[in-house]
């Protein structure tokens, strides 16, 4: 009697505990998403902006500022990988070229152009000028940041984001060319034409109009035509850049283009 009593509450017991599984949903009795319906996941990255002299030839461009690739952070690996500046053949000068002090009088040529102005050392100049500077040091110039076309482009500022003095080296007359920005980027002649003649889009300002008397002359075509087999000859000897006010959104900014040891135009641009 007692054996049966036991067998009796133990099934009492056991029918107490239910199921261990009747609290999870089945898998027929789950209700799914609608057939195609996807999880969108929105990205944080926004594209940049653009500016330039490169962006405004650009369809559909933001009349916002745009980035760059030399900012202060990002001196060390810049300069990383820089090539010295590979000049043109050039009248002889001091081992040193651009440090060699030279008093004005003793220029051999005069200083033509939108860089005909003398700077000095520690002077700030006005945003969208440049100078020839004759008697900076090499611990003056900064750091070197980039390099295009036999120029090299030097960053007075150290890791700062605030407009500061910048320095181009790779001039005929052993002087720097000094201009102040907070931001600063190279642009090649192949890209511009690029993306000017394959849109078939005309000259709307002073920089393209500065660059297309000498792509003509150099290149022996019409105004208005790509350079054609001479292109890569041209850039060389030529190179666009661009000067930023601030980091980030700009109203303007300033255009420059320099050719053979010259600055040829400097030319301050909106959206």
């Amino acid at each position: 009697m007692k054996k049966y009593a036991l067998v009796l509450g133990m099934g009492l017991a056991l029918s107490g505990c239910g199921n261990p599984f009747d609290r999870v949903n089945r898998l027929k009795d789950i209700e799914l998403a609608p057939e195609g319906e996807t999880l969108a996941i929105a990205s944080v990255e926004e594209a940049p902006s653009r500016s330039g002299i490169f962006a405004r030839l650009l369809p559909n461009r933001s009349t916002e500022g745009t980035g760059s690739t030399l900012r202060p952070s990002d001196e060390t690996e810049a300069t990383d990988d820089i090539p010295e500046e590979e000049t043109a053949p050039q009248p002889k000068r001091n081992v040193f070229g651009f440090l060699s002090r030279k008093p004005a009088q003793e220029q051999v040529e005069p200083i033509i152009g939108p860089a005909s102005q003398r700077a000095t050392s520690g002077t700030l100049l006005p945003y969208g000028e440049v100078g020839t500077n004759c008697e900076i040091t090499p611990n003056e110039l900064g750091a070197r940041i980039s390099s295009a076309s036999g120029y090299g482009l030097y960053d007075a500022g150290g890791d700062t984001e605030a407009p500061r003095s910048f320095y181009l080296t790779g001039f005929p007359d052993g002087c720097v060319r000094q201009f102040t920005a907070a931001m600063v980027m190279f642009g090649d002649v192949g890209t511009y034409e690029m993306l000017r003649f394959q849109a078939g889009r005309k000259a709307t300002s002073a920089t393209d109009r500065a660059y297309d008397e000498i792509q003509s002359r150099f290149c022996g075509v019409t105004i208005g035509e790509p350079c054609g087999g001479k292109l890569d000859e041209l850039a060389k000897a030529t190179t666009f850049l661009t000067a930023y006010e601030t980091f980030g959104t700009n109203a303007h900014w300033a255009d420059m283009l320099i050719h053979e040891g010259r600055v040829v135009s400097v030319e301050l641009r909106e959206p």
